[in-house]
C-alpha cells in the first residue's frame, strides 16, 4: 500500500475545497438576490437551501484541520518559523491584492466602507475596536482569522517537539482548550472570541479524521465507505430539514450556542464525508477518472481565488443589474459558472506566479515543507 503522505491521495481534499468555496459563492449569490427586491425570487432563495451554502467555511475548517495533521505528521516538515512564514505568504499578499480589487470595483459602482472595516482588512485579525465585531470590507477575511489563529498553533507545535505524534497531540489539546473555553466563557469581544469559540471543534474534527483515515492498514471495504458518507448526507439533510438558522450561525459566532450548532450541523457530518471519500478514492472507484472529478480538483486549486473574487462580481452584479424578469435560479448558476472560470483563469494567471516568485524571493529554492492541499490555501 503507498504511503499516507503520497499527495495523490489527497485528491478528495482538493474536491471537497472546491465544494466547499463554491457552497460560499452560491449563498453570496442567493444573498445578491434577496437584496434586490425588484428581480424575481429565487427557488433556491425561498427554500431550506436559503443559507446552507455558509456551511462551506465550516468545511474548509474541518479541511484545514486534516491538512495540517497530514503536514505535521510528516518527518520531514520543516522548522516553526518556515512554516509560519509560508502560510502568512500563502495567505495575507493575495487577500490584500483581492482586497484592492475589491475595494475599487465596489467603490466604482457605488458602495462605501468605514475606518474600522477597512483597518480590519488590512490587519485581517479584528483589532481597530476589538469590543465589538466589525467584518472587514472584503468580509470573507473573517474566516482567514481563524485559519492564521490555527496555523499559529501549529507552528507552536512544530516548535515544542520534534516528534510528529507529540505535535499532533499538542494541537488537538490546544484547539479542544479554545473550543471547550468558548462554551463556558462566551466572550463578548471579538477579538477574544476568536480565540475562544466552539467552532474550534471544527479543526479537531478534521484532525481526528486525519487519525481515523492514517489507522487501517488495507483499504476499507467500499460497502464501509459508503455507509459512512451515507450517515454524513443524512446529518446534512437534516440540517436542511430543520431549517438551521444562518443570524444564529454566521455573524452569531460570538454566541457559544450558535458556534457549537455549527460544529455538530454542519461541520460534524462533512468530515464523515471526507473519511468516506478519502478511503474510496483508496478503493478501485472509477469516478477519480471522471471529468467532474478532474473538473473538482482544477477547481480546487483555484479555490483559494474562487473565495475571494467572487464577492468582486457579485456585488457588481447587485449593484448594476437593471431591474429584468431573468430567472434568478438561472442568474445564480451563471454568477457561480462565471467565478469558477475567473477563478480558474486567476490561479493560472496571478495567485500561482504571485506565489512562487514570493516563495523564491523569501524562502528561497527550498520548499517549506511537504504541505499538499490545504484547505483555504495550498
Amino acid at each position: 500500500m503507498a504511503s499516507r503522505f503520497d499527495s495523490s491521495r489527497l485528491e478528495a481534499v482538493q474536491v471537497m475545497r472546491a465544494i466547499a468555496a463554491m457552497l460560499v459563492v452560491v449563498d453570496h449569490a442567493i444573498n445578491s438576490n434577496d437584496f434586490r427586491m425588484d428581480l424575481p425570487r429565487s427557488w433556491l432563495g425561498s427554500g431550506l437551501f436559503n443559507e446552507f451554502g455558509a456551511s462551506g467555511v465550516d468545511l474548509f475548517f474541518v479541511l484545514s484541520g486534516f491538512v495540517m495533521a497530514h503536514a505535521i505528521s510528516n518527518p520531514s516538515a520543516s522548522s516553526a518559523s518556515r512554516f509560519m512564514i509560508n502560510r502568512l505568504i500563502r495567505i495575507v499578499p493575495f487577500y490584500w491584492a483581492a482586497s484592492l480589487l475589491f475595494l475599487a470595483v465596489t467603490t466604482v459602482t457605488g458602495r462605501s466602507y468605514d475606518a474600522a472595516a477597512l483597518f480590519n482588512n488590512l490587519t485581517i485579525f479584528p483589532l481597530y475596536d476589538p469590543t465589538k465585531f466589525v467584518p472587514p470590507a472584503l468580509i470573507v477575511g473573517w474566516t482567514l482569522t481563524f485559519e492564521l489563529a490555527f496555523y499559529s498553533i501549529v507552528s507552536f507545535s512544530i516548535w515544542s517537539t520534534p516528534n510528529p505524534a507529540g505535535r499532533i497531540r499538542v494541537v488537538a489539546q490546544a484547539v479542544a482548550v479554545l473550543a471547550i473555553g468558548g462554551i463556558i466563557l462566551e466572550p463578548r469581544t471579538d477579538l477574544l472570541a476568536i480565540w475562544a469559540n466552539p467552532m474550534w471543534f471544527e479543526f479537531l474534527l478534521g484532525i481526528f479524521i486525519h487519525w481515523l483515515w492514517r489507522r487501517p492498514k488495507s483499504a476499507v471495504p467500499k460497502s464501509a465507505c459508503l455507509l459512512i458518507g451515507l450517515v454524513g448526507l443524512a446529518g446534512l439533510s437534516l440540517s436542511l430539514t430543520i431549517g438551521f438558522p444562518f443570524e444564529a450561525a454566521h455573524w452569531g459566532i460570538l454566541d457559544g450556542n450558535a458556534g457549537l450548532a455549527r460544529p455538530v450541523w454542519w461541520a460534524l457530518p462533512y468530515s464523515l464525508i471526507l473519511l468516506s471519500l478519502l478511503w474510496l478514492s483508496e478503493t478501485s472507484l472509477n469516478v477519480t477518472q471522471s471529468r467532474p472529478w478532474r473538473f473538482l480538483l482544477a477547481a480546487g486549486d483555484a479555490s483559494f481565488s474562487l473565495y475571494l473574487i467572487h464577492l468582486t462580481v457579485i456585488f457588481a452584479w447587485e449593484d448594476l443589474a437593471p431591474t429584468n424578469s431573468i430567472n434568478a435560479d438561472l442568474v445564480i448558476a451563471l454568477l457561480l459558472a462565471v467565478n469558477v472560470a475567473l477563478a480558474l483563469a486567476c490561479y493560472r494567471l496571478v495567485e500561482e506566479p504571485m506565489l512562487k516568485s514570493l516563495r523564491r524571493k523569501i524562502l528561497g529554492r527550498r520548499r517549506i515543507s511537504t504541505v499538499p492541499a490545504p484547505a483555504l490555501a495550498d
